[in-house]
């Protein structure tokens, strides 16, 4: 075929060359051996890879939250963000941590003397997995705290399966391989569980407040609270403050059935919500709280007020608009958190 002169030329088709394949970085046991956790001063420093200083607290300290892996097995942001939710509370934030927490120590413990990490290989573990709750009790976990554990990281194997990473070299069986074990753990200690909580619930019987000390709570709050309430109202300060949280406190525990950890629970918006559900002629006060551990199971905690008892509150609501607040918890404290 003739061109003409000056005529725009075709272009040349180029063939790709092969690239050649490069390898991922194959990481060994002493880059795992670089995993470490801040202090609690949070200031970095290493505290090793000791099994059970990383293992030793609750799921709050910082040796398991803060563990740092090698970046081919650093995958863990999206599962985090995966149990957060669409539109997470704090509380919702805390817990997704915490799960994460714990499967990353499930993680760490199949790691330590594995190499080549990249292929995730090392989950395929049978051993390892059957013997982690013997390990979570050897470092101080009772045995309700390690099936709590084991149930978080039976949860993990289900996300993997259907996001294998690129540089996995497990396959969907593998995985399954790997949850079998994790199940069977489960069934096992579900015994001893029962067990354990029948132990704690006869010693909590045996350490129960009698009524008359409870009567006498009652009585004391009662006269007491006003007073502070009345003091707080001169000089808020925060000893004071904190003294009509003691006396508070004690005193909802003593005329409801709920945990006191729920009692730090409740906003500034449920107090107003039963304030606006409260109708003529009815004999208290009826506030629902959203937030704490049980709320999916049981729904709302509720907390019934009689009349002087709330009013208690709505002073104190007036008072805590004087104060630097961190948040809308009725009850808050220097930080972020419920008291």
């Amino acid at each position: 075929m003739l061109w003409k002169k000056n005529s725009p030329q075709p272009s040349q088709l180029h063939t790709p060359q092969p690239q050649q394949h490069q390898p991922p970085p194959q990481h060994t046991q002493e880059q795992l051996d670089s995993v470490h956790a801040a202090g609690p001063a949070g200031n970095g420093a290493r505290v090793g890879t000791n099994l059970k200083n990383l293992f030793w607290g609750s799921g709050h300290s910082p040796g398991i939250r803060n563990l740092k892996f090698p970046p081919s097995i650093e995958d863990l942001q999206d599962y985090q963000r995966y149990h957060e939710g669409s539109c997470p509370t704090s509380k919702q934030l805390e817990n997704a941590q915490s799960n994460v927490s714990r499967v990353r120590s499930f993680i760490f413990y199949l790691a330590k003397g594995q190499t080549e990490l990249f292929s995730w290989l090392f989950l395929r573990n049978i051993d390892g997995i059957q013997k982690y709750t013997a390990h979570l009790q050897s470092v101080g976990k009772t045995i309700t705290t390690a099936h709590f554990y084991l149930r978080n990281i039976q949860q993990f194997p289900k996300y993997f399966r259907e996001t294998l990473p690129a540089q996995s070299h497990l396959t969907a069986m593998d995985v399954v391989s790997m949850l079998c074990p994790v199940t069977k753990c489960i069934t096992d200690t579900t015994r001893n569980v029962v067990l354990h909580q029948l132990a704690v619930k006869s010693h909590k019987k045996a350490r129960i407040i009698s009524c008359k000390d409870l009567k006498r709570c009652q009585e004391g709050a009662t006269l007491r609270i006003p007073e502070l309430l009345d003091a707080l109202e001169e000089n808020h300060t925060l000893s004071l403050r904190y003294r009509f949280y003691g006396y508070f406190a004690p005193f909802t525990a003593s005329i409801t059935v709920i945990a006191q950890g729920v009692l730090g629970n409740p906003w500034v918006c449920e107090v107003e919500e039963a304030a606006e559900a409260h109708k003529p002629g009815d004999e208290g006060f009826v506030i629902s709280i959203r937030e704490h551990k049980t709320n999916k199971s049981f729904g709302v905690a509720q907390m019934f007020l009689e009349t002087d008892e709330f009013r208690w509150l709505e002073r104190w609501l007036q008072l805590r608009v004087a104060s630097k607040q961190p948040n809308q918890l009725v009850f808050f404290m220097a930080g972020k958190g419920p008291c």
